[in-house]
């Protein structure tokens, strides 16, 4: 997605650190494009002139993005990005070029897998948030043992306010048993999203977000922001309702024969031809309520699904890092509908001083 920009330009600069967190300097890129998504990992690639100091790009250097609206400068999206891989070129012209590749903060949840000791890592009855927040603190944080630790890493406090969980693991890696509980999350109603930012220089921070990552903007909020394809701030919208894999009345066996039925009775009575059964083998239960919770789950995680994805564009009265920023909630219109979506993912290009910012607007109902 491109556009004609009818306000001033963002401004750039980029620091490099040693992986010590000692500020050496400015870096005067050729090119320069990131990009997040939520509850992962994300890549920054910078193209360096030839001429640069070859002796400054040393494995694990730490670069910081800060991005100028207004002339007020702030670290975009709170992260820092960690140096992974060199590479110096020789194009068909005869110039030459460097261009390194950098990983966000969040690979250093990557890089521990979950050391289960004697046995697996287990949590009952434990909000989602909490939980995340203690496979970081054991796994590379200040509870980890000494070799594992990252000792500018810090753990936000514990909140308590995810859905409670279940969860055992063992073997895996952080980064993925903690998408797994933020999908499990998701389940259960609300989602607990996760991060590690840099809340200032040399410190980092694992943090949770229960609902979104950043602001809400949407159709709940008493600040709520509007964007639209008919307002120029929408693009490429997708909307979309598939029932093709719904499942609105389940049969649950139990123990000695037992067979529970759990349903969505409005769903399974919008047609005729709306009734959509699954059978579920659960032999080795004989409570009811265990049933009719995994009856219920079943309907739940096979119901119709609602897709709303489009890109956002900035205006000069709808700016990003201003009015919406990564993980917000906005409102998106089209033809007549609106519905609350979140910002999931950002891809940012500079190059000769002009600079492309492409946002997905995504949400599954």
């Amino acid at each position: 997605m491109s556009y004609t920009k009818p306000y001033q330009d963002d401004e750039f600069l980029v620091w490099m650190n040693t992986p010590r967190w000692v500020r050496l300097r400015p870096i005067d890129f050729i090119s320069l494009e990131y990009k997040r998504v939520l509850n992962a990992v994300g890549i920054l690639k910078i193209t360096l002139p030839f001429d640069f100091e070859p002796t400054l790009l040393v494995e694990e250097s730490i670069l910081e993005v800060w991005r100028g609206l207004s002339g007020q400068f702030a670290l975009d999206m709170e992260t820092v990005w960690f140096l992974k891989k060199k590479e110096l070129s020789l194009d068909d012209n005869g110039r030459e070029t460097i261009v390194i590749t950098a990983s966000d903060a969040n690979s250093l949840l990557d890089s521990r897998i979950v050391d289960s000791g004697d046995g697996p890592q287990d949590y009952a009855n434990t909000p989602g948030d909490d939980m995340m927040k203690a496979y970081v603190r054991t796994n590379l944080g200040p509870d980890a043992a000494t070799l594992r630790q990252i000792h500018t890493l810090d753990v936000q406090a514990d909140f308590g306010i995810g859905p409670s969980l279940d969860h055992t693991t063992s073997g895996d890696r952080v980064l993925g048993t903690l998408q797994d509980i933020s999908q499990d999350s998701a389940k259960q109603g609300t989602q607990v999203f996760f991060d590690v930012v840099c809340p200032s220089r040399g410190q980092l921070q694992f943090r949770t977000y229960l609902g979104s990552r950043g602001a809400n903007r949407g159709m709940t909020s008493s600040n709520r922001l509007v964007l639209s394809p008919k307002a120029g701030t929408l693009s490429d919208v997708l909307w979309s309702y598939d029932v093709t894999n719904e499942k609105n009345r389940a049969y649950v066996a139990g123990k000695d024969h037992v067979v529970l039925q759990v349903s969505d009775p409005i769903r399974e009575t919008t047609t005729i031809y709306s009734r959509r059964e699954v059978y579920l083998n659960r032999g080795n239960v004989s409570s009811e309520v265990l049933l009719a919770a995994e009856g219920r789950s079943v309907i739940r995680d096979n119901r119709p699904r609602e897709i709303f994805q489009s890109s956002i564009q900035n205006t000069a009265g709808i700016r990003y890092g201003r009015d919406w920023g990564f993980g917000s909630i906005v409102a998106g219109e089209y033809r007549g509908r609106m519905v609350s979506a979140m910002v999931d993912a950002i891809h940012v290009k500079v190059e000769r001083g002009k600079s492309i910012t492409e946002a997905r607007l995504n949400i599954q109902l």
